[in-house]
């Protein structure tokens, strides 16, 4: 047991990207920070094409934000690129379908192995409290939050 302590000593990374696209090809945006930016194969930002579009974000250690919040990222923003102003507040609202990446890692595992690791994903009932809640994106993402319910 000792041995898999020391194997998992490395620098484990989680990281959960977003993006959003419309099959016209007229935009393609995701999240991403200016310290990790990378444009991808088809001259975007936001979906990944190529397998090293993809280790890329499966690599990058990063935790996007919120959707609700595109339209509140600044230019000043000390961490995130600014996002296209055309479809921030489209986007915000969630107008666009949402494709997600989740990774943890990196792990040896030798031909054969396998490696368990646990992952939950969590909904609760009555998350939505106010049926106009959707009214305050893209410019009071505070108080659309402040309006979900987490409790269940």
């Amino acid at each position: 047991m000792d041995h898999l302590n020391e194997q998992f000593q490395v620098d484990i990374k989680t990281s959960y990207n977003w993006y959003v696209f419309d099959w016209y090809k007229t935009f393609d945006f995701g999240p991403q920070s200016k310290e990790n930016f990378r444009e991808f194969e088809n001259s975007n930002i936001g979906r990944p094409v190529s397998p090293s579009d993809y280790y890329h974000n499966m690599s990058n250690g990063e935790i996007d934000y919120n959707q609700a919040n595109t339209a509140s990222i600044s230019p000043f923003d000390s961490v995130w690129l600014y996002p296209d102003q055309k479809y921030s507040d489209d986007i915000s609202k969630g107008l666009f379908l949402k494709n997600n990446i989740f990774s943890v890692g990196p792990f040896d595992i030798p031909p054969g192995g396998i490696l368990k690791i646990p992952f939950a994903y969590v909904a609760g009932e009555n998350f939505h409290t106010d049926p106009t809640n959707g009214d305050n994106l893209p410019d009071f993402p505070e108080v659309y939050y402040n309006n979900l319910d987490f409790s269940d």
